[in-house]
């Protein structure tokens, strides 16, 4: 659905004639999750590159429509309205992934408008949209930035860092969850944003961490019945209703409705809680168990796309420092 939902939107962005970019295959693909720690993440060698061409080899457009996806997606599992101040850091976050986005696709229309003056003159039938590669090298090229490292804002190069920024923000965040780290939301966003903050942004987000909830809470709201079962039918309930009727009753009837891999001796385990009395130690398993393979999907996905934009912007000297 969100995948038929992405391509509508593309098919409309990019306008008639428009054909996507033309990329490689990837070479390889990136999952080991604990590059996120990695004290030199920021400083990758050219073998970073997922892709045979180099670094950025995505379709500007999709890469556009995946970070709208990602940005709304944070908004529905990680934000709790009952959490103002947390929230409302959440809703800023948002507005900073959409602003971004919209820098991109800017970029990405100028430069599709200067290839269709060049078609005209060349008598060429056929468009493609740019690559990320290709929008960076064009802003490189004509000496857009001409103070490199520094970037001129609006541009493309400035809105896939900053949109590069919070999906490293976010990622690194999961993956502190998953190693049990201390204060796993506040030391990702000193990894990635204390070197590029400023005093005001930094105390706006250090009342939003204050304000947060527990991570329990966080397990609940990601387990959502409605983001855990597909298919036709339809499993009304809290979050815990889910998790413990569903995956540990396990009723045969909606067996194969669950959208989880939990490891059966896992949820033998919470059905043993279950018999024992231990409902609620159960139920907070169960939760936590289907929230970290959300989170451990999530970072299969984003570690290769995020080295791949670390590399991209080291390539051409645009990982601007800045702070704001």
């Amino acid at each position: 659905m969100a995948i038929g939902a992405i391509e509508e939107a593309l098919l409309a962005s990019r306008g008639p004639g428009i054909l996507p970019a033309t990329t490689s295959k990837f070479s390889r693909i990136i999952d080991d999750i604990s590059w996120l720690k990695k004290n030199k993440r920021m400083q990758l060698e050219a073998e970073a590159s997922v892709s045979e061409v180099g670094c950025g080899d995505i379709d500007a457009l999709q890469f556009c429509a995946a970070m709208r996806i990602f940005a709304e997606w944070r908004i529905a599992k990680l934000a709790l309205p009952c959490y103002k101040s947390y929230t409302a850091g959440m809703r800023l976050g948002f507005k900073d992934v959409v602003k971004n986005v919209a820098k991109i696709e800017a970029a990405t229309f100028a430069w599709l408008q200067r290839e269709r003056e060049k078609a005209i003159t060349k008598d060429m039938s056929t468009l493609r949209s740019p690559t990320l590669r290709q929008l960076l090298k064009d802003e490189f090229d004509h000496k857009f930035h001409p103070k490199l490292p520094v970037l001129k804002d609006p541009s493309g190069a400035m809105g896939l860092l900053w949109v590069h920024r919070q999906l490293c923000y976010q990622s690194i965040s999961f993956y502190n969850v998953i190693i049990g780290a201390p204060d796993a939301v506040k030391n990702a966003y000193k990894d990635v944003f204390d070197c590029c903050h400023g005093w005001a942004a930094q105390k706006m987000f250090q009342m939003s961490f204050k304000s947060a909830p527990d991570v329990k809470e966080i397990y609940r709201q990601m387990n959502n019945p409605n983001t855990i079962v597909s298919k036709s039918k339809s499993n009304p309930g809290s979050s815990e209703e889910t998790a413990v009727d569903l995956l540990v009753n396990d009723p045969s009837d909606n067996k194969e409705n669950i959208v989880t891999d939990l490891d059966p001796k896992e949820v033998e385990l919470v059905r043993r809680l279950n018999k024992e009395g231990n409902e609620q130690y159960g139920i907070e398993f169960a939760l936590k168990e289907v929230a970290t393979k959300q989170m451990k999907l999530f970072l299969k996905s984003s570690v290769s796309l995020l080295c791949d934009c670390q590399g991209l912007l080291d390539e051409f000297d645009m990982d601007d420092p800045t702070k704001v």
